[in-house]
């Protein structure tokens, strides 16, 4: 729900989208998946399958992949809608050092607020406190 492989000129280029985080999808049996990862996935697939999309890059991250907020045929950021329909959270771990779209805090506020996507669920985790408290310290919730 964060990250989508692009067709570019150049190739294939793998995106992580900026200022969000979705909940992580399951890697084998050490690294279970959230509620909800599904679902993301599945909300940014019918988002971005198959249109052309415009990629505002800013920098690459430690996987290689391009960091970037991707803009949609309608002018939309898919970043900001995975966040206001529920599906994503907006990303302000490390004190917001991941957040440059600041806009994305209000969004996941009336995203809650509506109980749309995740938030239907009671004690949603972060997917970074996900990615600590159960695939590091193994205390899955």
């Amino acid at each position: 729900g964060d990250t989508v492989t692009l067709r570019a000129p150049d190739g294939q280029r793998r995106i992580r989208m900026d200022s969000i985080d979705a909940p992580e999808e399951g890697h084998g049996a050490d690294q279970p998946g959230q509620p909800y990862a599904e679902a993301s996935r599945k909300n940014l697939a019918s988002l971005v399958a198959g249109k052309t999309l415009t990629a505002q890059c800013y920098e690459s991250d430690q996987y290689g992949r391009d960091v970037c907020a991707l803009i949609l045929e309608d002018g939309r950021s898919a970043n900001r809608v995975q966040v206001e329909s529920g599906y994503a959270w907006a990303y302000t771990a490390r004190k917001g050092d991941y957040l440059r779209d600041k806009a994305m805090p209000d969004l996941q506020r009336q995203a809650k607020a509506a109980g749309r996507g995740l938030w239907v669920q009671q004690g949603a985790m972060q997917p970074w406190k996900w990615r600590y408290d159960c695939w590091r310290q193994r205390q899955c919730g």
